[in-house]
């Protein structure tokens, strides 16, 4: 009787952190609970990460915010890996969509979006084959009108080692945001 119970009571914690959102451990598609909104990505899996020891990244690809307003506060961490055999200075920035890349449905963001991204580390020096995270975080002030803000928008965070005499490649993380409505 006493393991069926501790059971059920299992089984209820395990629904109630879906249904409400409670951090998931999948790795595939994890879900991270954050102060006023919801927000999304999948970050890259250990087998992949295995696979690109050698070579710079930075994941995820895309985080989608939803139900945001305002005031409201949402983040997410960006990994950065250094691929080479020696340290490399990066530089994380807010970044204006390429206009012609713009998911379907979203526009770009408001022209003032620079000022609402919170870097943690904007310019992180990694070590050989380090993987660092930092934190992204998009606070709109409470002095903007959500009338005034499009429903949905995107912005980019760009990462680019900024260290060497080799060509700069820039890798960018797409941020979808979808308005409360």
């Amino acid at each position: 009787m006493g393991k069926f119970v501790v059971g059920t009571v299992v089984a209820l914690l395990i629904t109630a952190g879906i249904v409400f959102g409670l951090p998931s451990s999948s790795a595939d598609n994890p879900v991270v609970p954050v102060e006023n909104g919801d927000v999304n990505g999948s970050d890259i899996d250990e087998d992949t990460e295995e696979k690109l020891y050698d070579r710079t990244w930075v994941s995820p690809a895309m985080v989608e915010i939803g139900n945001y307003y305002p005031g409201g506060s949402a983040g997410w961490n960006l990994r950065v890996h250094n691929g080479s055999d020696t340290e490399a200075q990066f530089l994380v920035a807010y970044r204006v969509p390429d206009s012609d890349k713009i998911k379907e449905g979203y526009v770009m963001a408001p022209a003032e979006a620079g000022d609402w991204i919170i870097v943690s580390d904007p310019t992180p020096l990694l070590a050989p084959k380090e993987t660092r995270e930092i934190r992204i975080t998009l606070v709109v002030p409470t002095s903007i009108r959500s009338e005034d803000l499009p429903v949905k928008w995107e912005f980019w965070t760009s990462v680019i080692e900024v260290t060497g005499d080799m060509i700069q490649v820039e890798t960018c993380t797409r941020w979808l945001v979808s308005m409360r409505t």
